[in-house]
């Protein structure tokens, strides 16, 4: 019995640990699930339409320049559209899923910068994410802004949560999507009501985190140039 709760209670930290490191959904098996669904059908759908595993070089360098490469908007709609014609209704919600968990599957492909991998998995990641974006925007899942507001909860209380998408994009995300929101989030920032914004990214998020106000305070001032966030 001793064994069993002392296992229990390593599990109890590392679940916590975890949680302060990526995020309150770090171990949420569903987005783990949805996320790697994405990675997988969108990675086949990557070579099919930019073979990279064929190039090398500094050819890779022209996929992330467009017009100048092969990444131009209209081959990243097609691509998108074959990711969502295979996962079908899914797919928003695996792409929302992935590209808005950045610290769960972006060490893989940046760790090429440490000595493995090599520039072709930056690439990947790079039209991954603006896959993802097409896909989210012309398929988005119906819980988008909850899985905004899930998103700018980690940056603020998840030490391992950096990345794109940041707190300015999943702003401007958000006052795209649904204003009313965005404009009750940005008057309790403008009256300093930093708690209440806490509080309502919570309530949007239907999820509570324990957020750090004064990280709050200074994403919001660097995402919309605020003083009042200073």
């Amino acid at each position: 019995m001793m064994r069993e709760r002392g296992g229990r209670l390593v599990d109890r930290y590392i679940d916590r640990q975890l949680r302060g490191l990526l995020g309150e959904r770090a171990i949420d098996a569903t987005i783990w699930r949805d996320l790697r669904q994405y990675e997988v059908i969108a990675l086949a759908v990557i070579e099919q339409f930019w073979h990279i595993e064929v190039r090398g070089g500094e050819d890779y360098w022209h996929l992330l320049l467009p017009p100048r490469g092969d990444s131009t908007p209209d081959t990243l709609a097609r691509g998108a559209a074959q990711v969502v014609e295979r996962l079908g209704d899914e797919a928003g919600t695996s792409a929302a899923a992935f590209v808005l968990h950045p610290q769960l599957w972006s060490p893989a492909y940046t760790a090429w910068r440490g000595g493995s991998g090599g520039p072709g998995q930056f690439a990947r990641a790079r039209l991954l994410v603006s896959i993802a974006e097409h896909v989210i925007h012309h398929a988005p899942p119906p819980d988008l802004v909850a899985r905004l507001a899930g998103r700018l909860q980690s940056l603020c209380a998840a030490t391992g949560a950096e990345g794109y998408p940041d707190f300015a994009a999943c702003l401007g995300w958000l006052a795209a999507i649904d204003e009313v929101a965005y404009t009750t989030m940005r008057d309790l920032a403008q009256d300093t009501r930093w708690a209440e914004l806490a509080l309502r990214l919570s309530h949007m998020a239907d999820a509570a985190a324990p957020l750090d106000l004064a990280v709050l305070r200074a994403q919001w001032a660097l995402a919309t140039g605020d003083a009042r966030g200073r």
